[in-house]
């Protein structure tokens, strides 16, 4: 009897082609390239250089220092009427800091620095001192770092688990739930119970921030629930596929370049200000400016982070794949 006519001859399990084994390695290591040029570039390619900074005082030597200051290459330098307008400037987050000149020849000059809207800026600045010559100066931190976070690096690790949190939250409800008024919901209350629990980490627990609890709570869950609604509503309008992508916006370009670790101006022209038009880069400088600089402008940074959130929700609502199943669940879908 031939045994390979049997039923019950054993049948060759199958193999992937060569070729695709091919493109799949090919393809998995560009990703990892990706992911290493998506974290290092920001890094490698930012530079000291065009921060705000104030010179008040009047006359010649205000000029002499304002010019000197500009040709560093260092400082985007302007004037301040005097040290009151300096400081108020700085709490309003207009500039990283000041040179605050005597009034009288031979008095010392004051270099005042805000370490809490960048430590790197503020070492920066202290370091003009070495450029003014043979004259007393003293520094003077007008927007100090909490006691809770001397060097500022709670602050910057923070930005990570917004973006994580909101990606998380976004794949997980995208893949899980059906339906899309539950995905709304399910989006909405993650990010409100996930807000609190970040907020009483970074706040209550941790005292990394020191401003108001429901003001850090609101910025965690905004930055929350606009990330989570983009990826839901990305997978809503194109199916499956726009759930890596939406993480990959989030993770891989939105938090390279939110400047939670550096001043945005460090990075190549315009790629700073473009990290602002994205969630995690909006929602760490609100989040740094809610704790610390009470007296800034916050408006367009809310306002970016509801408009990314708007569009995730409408959608969520309104696109073709709103009612697919990602993974199917036994008992899950009514």
């Amino acid at each position: 009897m031939d045994e390979s006519n049997s039923p019950t001859a054993a049948v060759a399990a199958p193999h992937t082609t060569w070729q695709v084994t091919g493109r799949t390695t090919g393809a998995a290591a560009l990703i990892v390239c990706g992911v290493l040029l998506a974290f290092l570039w920001p890094t490698a390619t930012s530079t000291i250089k065009d921060l705000p900074v104030l010179v008040a005082g009047s006359g010649t030597h205000a000029i002499q220092v304002q010019a000197a200051l500009a040709n560093t290459g260092l400082f985007s330098p302007r004037s301040a009427a005097g040290r009151a307008e300096a400081v108020e400037l700085i709490e309003q987050r207009q500039a990283y800091g000041a040179v605050v000149l005597p009034d009288q020849p031979g008095g010392s000059v004051e270099i005042l620095t805000a370490t809490a809207a960048s430590p790197v800026a503020a070492q920066v600045i202290g370091q003009v001192a070495a450029k003014l010559g043979p004259t007393t100066v003293k520094t003077t931190d007008v927007v100090p770092l909490s006691s809770g976070d001397p060097r500022g690096t709670g602050l910057a690790v923070a930005a990570l688990p917004l973006a994580m949190g909101g990606m998380t939250g976004g794949v997980l409800i995208a893949m899980l739930v059906v339906g899309p008024w539950r995905r709304l919901t399910a989006s909405l209350a993650y990010a409100v119970v996930g807000g609190a629990g970040i907020a009483a980490i970074l706040h209550t627990w941790f005292a990394v921030l020191p401003g108001s609890f429901v003001a850090t709570w609101a910025v965690v869950t905004a930055s929350l629930a606009a990330t989570c609604c983009v990826i839901v509503g990305l997978h809503s309008l194109i199916g499956r596929i726009g759930i890596p992508i939406g993480a990959i916006l989030t993770l891989f370009v939105g938090n390279p370049l939110s400047s939670a670790n550096a001043p945005m101006e460090f990075l190549p022209t315009p790629w700073g200000q473009v990290g602002q038009g994205f969630v995690p880069g909006a929602s760490a400088t609100l989040l740094r400016l809610v704790n610390y600089f009470p007296n800034a402008s916050t408006g367009v940074y809310w306002l970016t982070i509801a408009v990314w959130g708007i569009v995730g929700v409408i959608l969520m609502l309104t696109g073709r794949h709103r009612r697919d199943e990602v993974v199917h669940v036994e008992g899950a879908v009514e």
